[in-house]
């Protein structure tokens, strides 16, 4: 191992020559570690990622990506991606070298997943595919980016299934259905209420505190959410997320009521989890006589009935903490077409007028 003090420092630092999956050398120089069993260590982590014979595996490319995503990305983006990797690219490709794997590999891989079945026995769906097949090719651009491999396989082949975006909603008589179906837990009708009125994201929800109310102003800030998995406190989806909320003067009042008869209110308002929130939503749409919706599909039902009440497009997209109003109608453009024979109704009635 070529590990050095630094003098002058009173560091250590580590140089060593590595060859890379390419049969090329280099000598690279790291500094700044505290002590001399860092240094080495970085340099074998380092080989490693290299490994065997100078080839980069692709064992060690998903560790360096997903070391990358852990920092870089959000709690939720990083789980996700690690759930994939781990069930459906390691078991195929982890032993082999990044820069052998053909598109013929590729293409049997592929094959492979199409005829898979998930643990309930069903085929996965064109978005888990989709997904899938998106994620191996995001890891061969990681290698194109920072390991210089030439070019990316995956793109020659082609993902498979389809991502679609999936809005289901309920319209207001069935979400007070499904509300009035709750009977015996105030916190979960209170949350679901929530919800539904504001659009925020359950994440968003799931983190508020009760310094979040503004019980003067009827609003509520959003800066925070609750990751999905962990239900750890992080920063927002976006920037743009980080917004307040105006909601009806009534639920403002259940909220008031709720925290103020708490015998020691918890640091979350809503102590709930995601989980929590899909099973209750799930057991009192039953109950309600509804088709299920996921919690998400809330938020759906929000904009589809602030559209519906002709609310301008760029009051809903801040209000839902879009980056602008393009965002909202590429995601509920579809609604407005809905729209139109409410329009020329409406217009008929002024004709009939003439």
């Amino acid at each position: 191992m070529s590990a050095y003090k630094d003098q002058e420092r009173g560091t250590w630092y580590c140089q060593f020559r590595y060859t890379d999956y390419q049969g090329k050398t280099h000598r690279t120089t790291k500094r700044g570690f505290r002590t001399k069993k860092d240094a080495v260590k970085y340099e074998q982590d380092f080989r490693a990622r290299a490994g065997k014979s100078g080839c980069l595996t692709m064992g060690a490319l998903c560790d360096a990506y997903l070391e990358d995503k852990h920092i870089n990305a959000k709690t939720s983006t990083y789980i996700a991606v690690k759930k994939i990797i781990n069930r459906h690219i390691r078991p195929a490709f982890s032993n082999l070298a990044v820069s052998e794997i053909r598109k013929a590999d590729i293409r049997d891989w592929k094959n492979m997943l199409l005829q898979s079945k998930t643990g309930s026995g069903k085929a996965y769906s064109p978005n888990t595919l989709h997904a899938i097949t998106a994620q191996l090719s995001a890891l061969f651009n990681y290698a194109v980016k920072y390991y210089d491999l030439p070019s990316n396989p995956v793109r020659a082949v082609g993902t498979i299934g389809k991502r679609t975006s999936r809005q289901a909603f309920w319209t207001e008589q069935q979400f007070r259905q499904f509300i009035g179906a709750i009977d015996d837990y105030p916190l979960v009708k209170l949350a679901f209420n929530l919800l539904f009125y504001s659009g925020m994201r359950a994440g968003e929800l799931i983190a508020l505190t009760a310094s979040d109310f503004d019980f003067s102003k009827g609003t509520i800030s959003i800066s925070k959410t609750a990751a999905r998995g962990t239900n750890t406190i992080t920063s927002p989806k976006t920037s743009y997320s980080i917004r307040e909320i105006a909601i009806p003067p009534a639920l403002m009042e259940d909220v008031q009521y709720y925290i103020s008869h708490l015998l020691e209110p918890p640091e979350r308002v809503l102590d709930m989890t995601w989980m929590k929130l899909e099973w209750n939503m799930k057991k009192y749409a039953q109950k309600a006589g509804l088709e299920p919706i996921h919690v998400h599909d809330l938020r759906h039902s929000h904009a589809s009935y602030l559209i519906h009440h002709g609310v301008p497009i760029t009051t809903i997209s801040r209000r839902l903490g879009h980056a602008n109003a393009n965002i909202t109608l590429s995601v509920y453009s579809h609604m407005y077409v809905e729209s139109e024979n409410d329009v020329a109704q409406i217009l008929n009635e002024t004709y009939k007028k003439e």
